[in-house]
């Protein structure tokens, strides 16, 4: 009579039957600060009770992979996001402050119909009290390039290439003027537009009333002045101004989503975006300080840690007057001591 023996050389994960070192189903480990119990959370989460056997299979036949360990932290992840958007939306219906466009009251619609028919009336006055831009600033509205036209296929060429403004190294488009690096041409011209010429959009419209107000502000306006609750992430409570915007710090932040990995250091990244700007750093560090001899990848980096030397500090807080060698260091006090304050 024929029998089938199954040997085990190693550790058997009890969910894919792989073999490797693997992790004890029930002995606690400390993951992002958090303690993680696996066979708990195959109870509760999956409902799925995976009980050891006795004598000298116990220890090798119960423990999990590091690759089931992720799928099962994601199913764990995402009921605990589906309970507490649940309970959240039961807190806000019966609240009765969910609001559905067909429900909005004829109060509101006429308003709207007010302020859209006073949009039309305003329309074309702002249209001829607007400026009339010079060329220069026509051609860096739409391409970001400047200067005076030229013959020849070489300035042509180059007026096309968009080198007056940014140079592309490899996939990497570089700015000339402050030395930032971006994926993409079209994030290199937004950069362009809203820091160096200024063009930033600084106040938004809301779309239910005539108040205005700064971007990141959008999902409180909303949340107070309309009751209309904005997105929130059922794991750890942060707000967002748009559900797209939920979604992708969901994949990112809870769900540990590594689509690119880099060639150099295999280091995994959530987008290829995040993939090009980490590969940066292995990049020779060109720009050396004349009184430290610290290094630095751009220029521009150089020039801002020298002020350090200089005792430059050109940037201050609003609020409490404090001085900064940088402005980003400046923001980050500001978002930090005085939240809710637009710089």
């Amino acid at each position: 009579m024929e029998t089938n023996t199954w040997k085990i050389e190693k550790d058997l994960c009890r969910c894919c039957h792989t073999e490797g070192s693997f992790k004890n189903l029930a002995e606690p480990c400390i993951e992002m600060g958090e303690e993680e119990i696996y066979c708990d959370m195959l109870r509760d989460s999956l409902d799925i009770d995976l009980t050891p056997v006795p004598g000298n299979l116990c220890a090798p036949t119960y423990t999990i992979c590091e690759t089931c360990i992720h799928r099962l932290r994601d199913a764990a992840l995402f009921k605990k996001q589906v309970l507490c958007c649940e309970k959240k939306f039961r807190e806000m219906y019966s609240k009765n402050v969910i609001i559905d466009d067909y429900k909005l009251s004829t109060l509101e619609t006429k308003k709207k119909a007010k302020v859209a028919q006073k949009r039309q009336k305003t329309t074309k006055t702002k249209k001829e009290q607007k400026k009339v831009k010079t060329k220069k600033e026509k051609a860096a509205d739409e391409e970001g390039q400047e200067g005076d036209d030229a013959d020849g296929d070489e300035e042509k060429s180059k007026k096309k290439g968009h080198t007056k403004y940014y140079t592309k190294h490899e996939e990497s488009y570089i700015c000339n003027i402050c030395q930032k690096g971006f994926a993409s041409q079209p994030s290199m011209s937004q950069h362009y537009r809203f820091v160096h010429l200024k063009r930033r959009p600084k106040l938004r419209k809301c779309p239910h009333c005539d108040q205005k107000y700064p971007g990141h502000l959008r999902a409180y306006h909303l949340e107070d002045s309309h009751g209309i609750p904005a997105p929130q992430c059922g794991i750890c409570d942060k707000k967002f101004r748009y559900p797209s915007a939920l979604e992708r710090h969901q994949k990112k932040a809870h769900m540990g989503e590594r689509t690119a990995s880099c060639n150099i250091c295999n280091k995994a990244f959530f987008d290829t975006l995040s993939l090009k700007i980490h590969k940066a750093t292995h990049e020779e560090k060109r720009y050396e300080c004349d009184i430290c001899s610290k290094r630095f990848r751009w220029e521009n980096n150089l020039k801002d840690h020298e002020r350090i030397h200089r005792g430059d500090r050109r940037f201050s807080c609003p609020v409490c007057e404090v001085s900064f060698v940088q402005r980003s260091t400046m923001k980050q006090h500001v978002g930090r001591r005085h939240p809710g304050t637009v710089v």
